[in-house]
């Protein structure tokens, strides 16, 4: 399967891909190397919810679903 076609069917960017592809064959892994930028503001369980959530409401942005459901902060903010 070429990197256009596994890019179209996992919904990313070709350059995605690719980028996987190229630390696959050098570290024989895909986990992200530790980087220097910021680091995340949410925990894995509240970026489940969210990917659940968009599953659920897919016409509707991020905003719109934190403002009409606080399950995921408890709060009605993106903060």
């Amino acid at each position: 399967m070429s990197n256009v076609n596994i890019s179209r069917y996992l919904r990313i960017h070709e350059t995605t891909v690719r980028n996987w592809l190229e630390r696959y064959e050098t570290t024989g892994d895909v986990q992200a190397i530790q980087k220097s930028g910021r680091k995340r503001c949410t925990t894995e369980k509240q970026d489940d919810i969210i990917q659940l959530m968009l599953a659920q409401h897919p016409t509707e942005s991020l905003g719109q679903i934190a403002f009409s459901d606080s399950r995921w902060t408890g709060e009605t903010s993106l903060k």
